[in-house]
């Protein structure tokens, strides 16, 4: 009885020996299993640091573009200001061309109008009225002042008018002073003569007028 039990125990040690082989083996593959999945977080954590890289140098290169098309616009806006001042300037220019095409040759004229003032001035009150003593003078009295107004309305009809300052403030951009005189009872800088009446041309000054001008004592 006793050799019987003997040879069935040792069966029994054998198996223990397996149990502990396999529940060694057992715990072996979780740690291989463990392992392997411990690397895909570390993959995964360069993929988003790679994804992070890329998403930031393209924000960077849409900047810069922005900014160039800021700088193209930019550019683009001060072409066309640059290209309609240019169109004033011409149209402008052109239309002062055109405006003032006759202006040396109504200078040359200013002379001739002149002297018909002259010739008027040259007639004494007395013969320019109903009651004249000089008939024939009357007439051509009459003839010259028909001219001049002739002559100021073609004067008129290219925009060129006259002004007689006697009486007003005197202005440096539309007089000159030929002389100054102290008078009694009137105020310094007053024009009280006219030698020659002044002309303009739209809005510039053909001519100054020549005056004489009232000064302080």
């Amino acid at each position: 009885m006793i050799g019987t039990i003997t040879r069935i125990a040792r069966p029994s040690l054998n198996l223990l020996k397996i149990n502990r082989v396999l529940t060694a083996q057992r715990f072996v593959v979780p740690k291989r299993f463990y392992a392997e999945k411990a690397d895909e977080p570390k993959q995964e954590q360069k993929s988003e640091e790679n994804k992070d890289g890329k998403t930031e140098d393209f924000q960077e290169l849409l900047k810069k573009k922005d900014h160039e098309i800021a700088e193209l616009k930019d550019l683009y806006r001060r072409a066309l200001a640059d290209a309609e001042n240019l169109r004033i300037r011409t149209r402008k220019e052109i239309q002062d061309k055109e405006a003032y095409a006759v202006q040396k040759f109504a200078k040359d004229l200013l002379d001739t109008a002149d002297v018909l003032t002259l010739a008027l001035n040259a007639v004494p009150e007395s013969e320019r009225g109903e009651n004249k003593l000089n008939p024939e003078l009357g007439k051509l009295y009459v003839g010259v002042e028909l001219t001049r107004k002739e002559l100021w309305k073609v004067f008129e009809q290219y925009g060129i008018t006259h002004y007689n300052p006697l009486g007003e403030k005197f202005d440096y951009n539309l007089h000159t002073a030929i002389f100054q005189s102290v008078v009694e009872g009137k105020e310094p800088g007053t024009i009280i003569h006219v030698d020659k009446i002044g002309y303009k041309m739209k809005d510039r000054i053909l001519r100054p007028a020549n005056v004489g001008v009232v000064r302080e004592k």
